[in-house]
């Protein structure tokens, strides 16, 4: 029996992955970034994060508590930074789609720039095959990255 549980467990889903979406205007001079995460690696690491065992996270009554734990956890675990200086984000909130949450963070008034180093941790501490996908966007070109323990961090180049 705990065979067949193990192997539905595997089948249902078989790998960890989040989706970080970026892309600066050099117009309005914001950088917009969106985070995908599978809702119940989120949930997982959210109720470990939180110490609340009992969090659902595609439960509205837990919403707002899950709203200020994903904010708090974000915070933590997604850092950029130009010219060696971090650079500062806006949570502006997250919403759920199908089997992931979607979250969205906001840098506002950010100075031109050719490079930009990332560093994305997200889920990394509960899942060892934790990867997280990066594409970043800026004036028409897109630069991606694949981060993992082993490498979580990257820096991103742009000749213009």
């Amino acid at each position: 029996m705990i065979n067949l549980l193990a192997v539905l467990a595997f089948s249902i889903h078989p790998f960890h992955v989040s989706v970080c979406e970026m892309e600066y205007d050099k117009t309005d001079k914001n950088l917009k970034i969106s985070v995908r995460i599978f809702a119940d690696d989120l949930e997982a690491t959210l109720q470990q994060f939180g110490k609340n065992d009992t969090l659902d996270v595609l439960n509205e009554a837990d919403w707002m508590l899950t709203n200020q734990l994903l904010k708090q956890y974000v915070y933590q675990g997604l850092e950029m930074e130009v010219k060696g200086k971090a650079l500062i984000f806006n949570y502006l909130g997250a919403e759920i789609e199908e089997d992931a949450i979607w979250c969205y963070l906001e840098i506002t008034k950010q100075k031109p720039f050719k490079s930009i180093t990332i560093r994305n941790t997200l889920l990394m501490e509960m899942f060892e095959d934790q990867e997280n996908l990066i594409h970043f966007k800026k004036e028409g070109v897109v630069r991606s990255a694949r981060l993992s323990r082993s490498t979580n961090s990257t820096m991103l180049t742009w000749s213009q």
